[in-house]
């Protein structure tokens, strides 16, 4: 029966390191004895590339059990320690660029999938259940002076969208998977305004497959290349490089990002968007 476990099976947290062999954990086990491990480390971390910032986070290993039918409820999708560690790095960024990357979607549902997914009515597992956490973040995006970038996927679809003046999202997929319908998604327009919650958005561009095709034909893989530009060729002579390197690159005043989605058939590009740092002057 279930009683005849291991009593100490659960997920701790390591509270202080008191020697080679012995540590002190949280919650306290139940039961002395031998027991086999394994300690886990975070999942969630940043780095700097250049004059951009990367917070890289973790959506599913610190989450809170969402409800579907209370959005607004105080539950977090990234754990209040994870959440204070990325308000945390994004006061003191001093990039030109802030990207964030999440595993799930961030303004778009995904509602409306039962018919080939489980998960029922509470289905949707996202930013989109966590409004708190989500507008929070916004907010906090909406007050820097640089431009931010939510990177996401998840959804089977992309998507390139303006959140406010100041923080976008950039939705790239699906690579292998069949795409949604736009009911799976909330009833959402291929582009043009769009509100579920509190904000309304913009979308810019979105891959969107009509009703009439046959789900089992819905097979467009999409990707999407990002690419930050800094500096630009400037050859002193066309045909004559500067001394003896190929190129001459000059900084711009005012680097830019460009989000470009491709078709991962034909490797045609479908949409392109271009936005400049903030001008610092």
């Amino acid at each position: 029966g279930l009683d005849d476990g291991v009593p100490n099976a659960a997920v701790y947290r390591v509270v202080e390191v008191l020697g080679p062999h012995r540590l002190r954990i949280e919650p306290a086990a139940k039961a002395d004895g031998e027991s086999s491990y394994s300690i886990g480390r975070r999942s969630y971390f940043h780095m700097r590339v250049s004059n951009s910032d990367f917070f890289v986070l973790d959506t599913r290993g610190q989450r809170e059990m969402h409800d579907t039918r209370n959005p607004n409820k105080d539950v977090s999708i990234l754990g209040r320690e994870q959440f204070d560690w990325l308000l945390e790095g994004l006061e003191k960024s001093d990039a030109d660029f802030i990207f964030i990357v999440s595993s799930v979607n961030f303004m778009i549902p995904h509602i409306g999938g039962e018919a080939i997914r489980g998960g029922g009515a509470n289905k949707d597992e996202a930013w989109t259940v966590f409004l708190r956490d989500r507008e929070k973040l916004i907010e906090t995006l909406d007050k820097m002076p640089q431009p931010s970038f939510i990177l996401t996927g998840d959804l089977h679809n992309s998507f390139a969208i303006q959140i406010t003046d100041n923080v976008y999202e950039f939705a790239s997929g699906p690579h292998n998977s069949n795409n949604h319908y736009s009911k799976d998604e909330g009833d959402r327009p291929a582009n043009g305004p769009y509100q579920y919650g509190p904000r309304p958005i913009d979308i810019l561009w979105s891959t969107y497959l009509r009703p009439e095709i046959d789900r089992g034909s819905l097979l467009h893989p999409t990707y999407c290349v990002v690419q930050v530009n800094n500096v630009f060729n400037n050859p002193l002579v066309y045909g004559k490089p500067a001394g003896n390197t190929p190129e001459r690159w000059v900084a711009f005043p005012r680097p830019q990002v460009i989000f470009s989605y491709f078709d991962g058939r034909s490797g045609k590009l479908r949409f392109a968007h271009s936005i400049q740092a903030a001008d610092r002057k």
